[in-house]
């Protein structure tokens, strides 16, 4: 029921709630992302401080300065490459045209017309934790 430009920020937001919640029960402060700034969809500067405000817990963003090449030889040094580019970690749902510049009340209204709250508790019913 939601524009089809918003998804990926309103994904992003939900992301955010239900890690923070999962992070909260299990004694985490923070939560840390592999966004870069400059990236499509929900990797800019307006959509990331729009996507900050559903989370509970401060977002911390390592690589959020670094170049793909940057990133790509990281993770391939630490043993994440390969997983990085399965095609199950890639979105299949991203827009044509994402909104790449949101506004926190666009997205709130976007929001009101879906129960975030159920969402959210589905979700949080169906989690597992895996321990690394």
């Amino acid at each position: 029921n939601c524009d089809n430009d918003a998804r990926c920020v309103l994904c992003r937001r939900m992301m955010f709630r239900i890690s923070s919640e999962i992070a909260k029960k299990e004694g985490c402060e923070f939560l840390v992302t592999g966004e870069n700034l400059g990236q499509v969809a929900s990797q800019t500067l307006d959509n990331m401080a729009v996507t900050n405000s559903a989370s509970q817990i401060p977002i911390l963003r390592p690589l959020l300065c670094y170049d793909k090449n940057e990133i790509v030889n990281i993770a391939k040094k630490i043993g994440t490459y390969t997983a990085s580019i399965a095609a199950a970690i890639c979105c299949r749902a991203v827009p044509t045209r994402p909104l790449t510049r949101a506004k926190l009340e666009r997205i709130e209204f976007e929001e009101d017309k879906f129960d975030v709250k159920k969402v959210v508790q589905d979700a949080l019913e169906k989690a597992e934790v895996l321990e690394l």
